[in-house]
């Protein structure tokens, strides 16, 4: 299974999270790693798409918000987990986020495998992994 983090999540998390998981057979990309790091949605998404197999992390919910980002991002049929904001801010440290990560991960993996292509989540850093649309 093949994991992308968006620019909104630092690149740092990714790369460590691949280190850990690599040998459970987990491929996980930060975008930086895969296109250039100012690589809008409008491009990466429809590539991703093109590749298949891809599942999503992003702290952008706006990929779903604004209508034409929304267009491409269910063209592209990805599953996504959008990061509640809660990720996002300073109340918590990298090293939190990392050990919250791999404290869901069996959760994502089973909820990304189990929805249908395109499926978009919300992932808060406590409680309950909830479909957002």
């Amino acid at each position: 299974m093949k994991f992308f983090f968006d620019n909104c999540i630092a690149w740092r998390l990714a790369d460590a999270l691949a280190t850990l998981l690599e040998n459970d057979g987990f491929e996980i990309v930060a975008l930086r790693s895969k296109f250039a790091e100012d690589t809008p949605d409008e491009v990466w998404m429809p590539a991703l798409g093109r590749e298949g197999g891809w599942v999503v992390i992003s702290g952008d919910v706006r990929i779903i918000t604004n209508k034409a980002r929304r267009a491409v991002w269910a063209a592209s049929k990805l599953t996504t987990f959008f990061l509640h904001s809660s990720w996002m801010g300073k109340s918590f440290t990298e090293r939190q986020k990392a050990a919250r990560f791999l404290e869901r991960w069996d959760d994502l993996v089973e909820k990304a495998s189990q929805a249908p292509q395109g499926t978009a989540f919300y992932l808060p850093f406590k409680g309950k992994i909830d479909r957002a649309l």
